[in-house]
């Protein structure tokens, strides 16, 4: 089971590096853009850690939560595009204090971490 959950996280961790990557390069929206890099790099450390501990993780509602994440981070990669293409002219803002509440696989991931076994968690 822990290759299936491995096989599961993989395309969501490379579509955070992707995102990443692409938001370095943007041309207008630049702050807005590395806050969504700085995000994403968050939830890319997150999903990494739930790949580590995938023999501890069930596969459909680890399915469920990645399915989520992945459309999350198909947004945000569209959206970055559109940011280095010609510029794009303020069509999305991030408010910081309720950017968390806004994508429940950001949570749920949160919850998971902290709800692990103590030997799941590397730096504790």
């Amino acid at each position: 089971m822990a290759d299936i959950v491995k096989q599961i996280l993989a395309k969501p961790i490379q579509l955070a590096d992707q995102v990443t990557k692409a938001a370095d390069d943007v041309n207008s929206n630049r702050s807005e853009c590395l806050e969504v890099k700085a995000k994403t790099e968050k939830l890319a450390g997150l999903l990494r850690q739930a790949a580590r501990a995938s023999n501890d993780l069930y596969e459909r509602p680890t399915r469920r939560i990645i399915d989520d994440t992945e459309q999350v981070l198909d947004k945000a990669l569209g959206l970055i595009f559109k940011c280095r293409a010609n510029g794009l002219r303020r069509v999305f803002t991030i408010i910081p204090c309720r950017f968390p509440q806004n994508l429940p696989t950001t949570r749920k991931l949160n919850w998971r971490y902290f709800m692990a076994p103590p030997s799941v968690h590397p730096s504790r």
